[in-house]
């Protein structure tokens, strides 16, 4: 849903500065239906392999308030939507090659998700590959905050 949100905002940007927003949307809206999509199969294998196991002929429970799992999913996704919501409003002011890659390392690091060099690697891997690409190789224009 942010992320149509974010579709939406990007239909007032100019004609060239419009493709690595939409690009990294389209990203987004895919990689977040994948995830509901595994959510939901995962969640379906856990309760029915529980009802094979008690052979209850009864559907499993899908009420998902009383599952600690989806609690902290639920935290977890609001943080990553405070991260973004912050990432968006302070990209014009500091500039997209400060954002991204406070924005990439402060994710994995909530995540947990790998050793700190790889991360920093990650992150400014990243903003080299979207410099050459897009302001080298395509000449578009990235917002550039205090840098310019």
């Amino acid at each position: 849903m942010v992320a149509i949100i974010f579709y939406f905002d990007s239909l007032h940007l100019s004609k060239s500065a419009y493709l690595l927003p939409r690009i990294l949307i389209l990203i987004v809206i895919l990689l977040s239906v994948a995830m509901m999509i595994e959510q939901v199969l995962s969640h379906r294998k856990i309760h029915s392999s529980v009802s094979v196991k008690t052979d209850n002929p009864v559907l499993p429970d899908t009420d998902f308030s009383n599952d600690e799992e989806f609690r902290t999913e639920f935290y977890q996704v609001g943080v990553f939507i405070i991260l973004a919501a912050g990432y968006i409003l302070t990209i014009e002011w500091m500039g997209y090659f400060i954002v991204t890659p406070l924005y990439i390392i402060s994710s994995y690091l909530y995540l947990k998700a790998t050793e700190y060099y790889k991360i920093i690697l990650i992150a400014v891997g990243f903003c080299v590959f979207v410099y050459l690409l897009f302001v080298i190789f395509l000449h578009l224009p990235v917002p550039m905050g205090i840098l310019s």
